[in-house]
């Protein structure tokens, strides 16, 4: 049995992964539900008032502005599938309620990346969008998977870095609160089991591929 070496092994074996790799990814794609994510982060919480009972002057000379701050909330779609507007699960008009506890909202600003413009109709009084007391109540917005947006919120009343978190539900999903991806994974284009099926390809082609001077 001389062709049972070490080489024939592994090219089997690389040969069997790799007919078993797309069979797993179709059989899970298949009975593993895809669940609907909007993912939620603080990506700012800085104060701007001096703490005192004067408030800073210029742009933020407005009343009740002693211990203020400003926060920007990125609220995305981080899933894998589209989130229509009526995925969100609220009885309400609005879709998802963000509250930022012991603070008191004074003002509030929507931005949006370039290509998903149309998206500012649906930031209207009568579609919900509106801040009462600590919580700013934010349209059900629909968001195909990578589009977010952003909310620039002015607060007072509290110290910075105090609690954020935003409510809501999803038909066959969920809110969550997510982090910012690191850099290695920025520039990950595919997924592990891509890249395993990718590796056991690369394998079995070197390992039949002649060898020179043999």
């Amino acid at each position: 049995m001389e062709w049972l070496n070490i080489e024939s092994v592994i090219a089997i074996g690389t040969s069997v992964l790799g007919l078993l790799v797309p069979i797993a990814m179709f059989l899970y794609d298949r009975r593993v539900p895809r669940r609907k994510l909007i993912g939620y982060r603080v990506q700012m919480d800085s104060p701007i008032g001096d703490g005192s009972s004067n408030p800073r002057l210029g742009d933020f000379d407005v009343p009740n502005m002693a211990d203020a701050s400003l926060v920007l909330l990125r609220i995305e779609n981080d899933g894998s599938q589209s989130v229509a507007d009526n995925d969100y699960t609220s009885s309400e008009v609005h879709g998802l309620t963000a509250e930022f506890t012991g603070r008191t909202v004074q003002a509030v600003s929507v931005t949006q990346p370039s290509g998903i413009e149309h998206l500012n109709s649906h930031f209207t009084g009568a579609n919900g969008f509106e801040h009462i007391g600590s919580t700013v109540t934010i349209p059900r917005v629909p968001l195909n998977p990578g589009d977010h947006f952003k909310l620039l919120v002015l607060l007072s009343g509290g110290p910075a870095e105090g609690e954020v978190k935003l409510i809501g539900g999803l038909r066959d999903g969920k809110v969550h609160r997510n982090s910012a991806p690191k850099p290695d994974e920025k520039q990950r284009m595919f997924s592990p089991m891509a890249r395993l099926l990718s590796a056991a390809w690369v394998t079995r082609a070197t390992l039949r591929a002649p060898m020179r001077g043999c």
